[in-house]
């Protein structure tokens, strides 16, 4: 099997920090962790080393297999096996060599402890697009390195993920929900979904923005899931709900005809977030408001396989991108606990327009899209009719970030656009962009840029280079003598 540059590159990586034991790979979702995983456990079975692959979800089992079995991993020495399986046998198990870790942000879950615990000589290594636990815990007592691959817009741009359309306006209100081990608690979402009459509207957007693409829905709960199934079929469409209670044999047979373009439209709950792989998935539509950076991560981006001339669809009915951006947003990933939120942004909510659906900052009484007057606050209305989905971009995010979202900001490319859409003066952009200097990522380009914006004498870009330590390229190397 022929890997692709940066896959080869991972694994690199990996041999170089083989000597640490225990390594988190983060790569995004759809870049092809199951072939770097295949590839490693090949060179080791190889070398008649053993290795345990786990995974958390049965149906992944087979998929991961057939990975394996194209890469030529000799299944004497590997065994892809459920967590819990061997956790619950972990005494029977042959001692590995190398155990391999799918969706690696789960093993801080006991049911992992006890198997890392069972084998402290074998070699740990871990997958994840997102290595972080609910409530922002990091992976850092289970891995000493973290490895990181590409980001998403470089694998759009190279065509390895599809470009993604998100299309969202937030039709529930999460607002009086409680919060437990990091998400929303899970009886209070249902019981919101379920009494929120949205199911007309999901079949309208899907109808309008991706009708005919093969799509996965997202439920909070079994209800909900089969109520969107009902509404799709009733409407024409071929659909088919899945969750954990469903039988072996039926699940197996819906899945197979939804990759056989038997079902257009394949709704579940918590089961195909992770590691599902349908390449032709066109579309996903999420329908269960999470405070799960990872999960929503998962789900979004499950259309987003490489495809020629493909244009992933993603329809927020839960204003869950408001909650964490876009599915392309660049985070800091780091095996260290993510800093808690201070009580005043936890405390931050958007404000927004009832007649245009703009949303917005708070403490602004006139709508500045549609001119609509607020006066008292009402509570927002359970039922909601013949709303209208709007693509949501990078700048309508940074719209509706606080003053203080400058501190999270991790490019100048960024701090740039956040200058702009907010029509901040130059000293902002300057005096933060001295104060952030060791947190952005700057290029030559982007000085450049703010040299023509503000119209600075190009010496400014070349002694800010050197500040900053950016290289400027040769074919500046006389100007930059002469400046000296």
């Amino acid at each position: 099997m022929n890997l692709r540059p940066y896959q080869v590159n991972l694994i690199n990586e990996i041999r170089k920090n083989i000597k640490f034991n225990s390594i988190c790979v983060q790569s995004p979702c759809g870049s092809g962790k199951s072939v770097i995983q295949g590839m490693i456990a090949k060179n080791a079975t190889m070398k008649k080393n053993r290795v345990l692959f786990l995974v958390h979800r049965k149906e992944l089992c087979n998929q991961i297999e057939q990975t394996f079995i194209l890469c030529n991993v000799d299944f004497h020495y590997c065994s892809v096996k459920m967590v819990q399986t061997v956790c619950r046998n972990v005494e029977k198990e042959p001692e590995p060599n190398i155990i391999i870790t799918d969706e690696n942000h789960h093993c801080l879950a006991m049911s992992y402890i006890k198997i890392y615990q069972a084998f402290p000589n074998a070699i740990k290594l871990g997958f994840t697009a997102t290595p972080i636990r609910l409530g922002g815990k990091g992976l850092g007592s289970m891995y000493k390195v973290l490895i990181k691959g590409p980001d998403i817009d470089w694998l759009i741009q190279n065509k390895y993920l599809a470009p993604f359309k998100l299309f969202s306006k937030q039709i529930v209100n999460t607002d009086d929900l409680h919060i437990e081990n990091g998400d929303y608690k899970k009886d209070e979402v249902n019981e919101l979904m379920e009494k929120t009459f949205i199911y007309g509207q999901t079949i309208k957007n899907y109808t309008e923005l991706a009708k005919g693409k093969k799509t996965i829905v997202y439920c909070s709960s079994i209800k909900s899931s089969i109520d969107t199934v009902e509404e799709f079929n009733n409407n024409g469409f071929t659909a088919a709900h899945l969750d954990a209670k469903t039988h072996k044999k039926e699940r197996k047979e819906i899945v197979n005809k939804f990759r056989n373009n038997e079902i257009q439209i394949l709704s579940n709950v918590d089961l195909f977030g992770e590691g599902f792989d349908v390449p032709d998935c066109e579309c996903v539509i999420l329908l269960r408001p999470t405070k799960s950076l990872s999960l929503y991560i998962q789900q979004s981006m499950r259309s987003m396989r490489y495809k020629e001339n493909k244009t992933a669809i993603i329809i927020d009915h839960v204003g869950n991108c408001f909650e964490h951006g876009l599915p392309n947003h660049k985070h800091q990933w780091t095996l260290k606990d993510w800093p808690k939120r201070k009580k005043a942004e936890k405390e931050e909510k958007i404000k927004q327009c009832p007649e245009c659906f703009a949303v917005f900052e708070p403490g602004i009484n006139t709508c500045p899209y549609c001119g609509y007057e607020f006066t008292v606050k009402k509570k927002p209305e359970k039922k909601v009719k013949d709303i209208i989905l709007e693509e949501i971009t990078q700048t309508d995010i940074l719209k509706m970030k606080p003053y203080s979202y400058y501190k999270k900001i991790t490019t100048l490319k960024e701090l740039i656009a956040f200058s702009e859409v907010k029509n901040y003066k130059a000293g902002f952009l300057i005096y933060k962009l001295d104060e952030l200097k060791d947190q952005l990522e700057i290029t030559f380009d982007d000085l450049v840029y703010i040299q023509k914006k503000y119209k600075y004498k190009f010496a400014w870009v070349i002694h800010r280079a050197r500040t900053y330590k950016v290289s400027i390229p040769e074919k500046y190397n006389n100007y930059e003598r002469h400046i000296s």
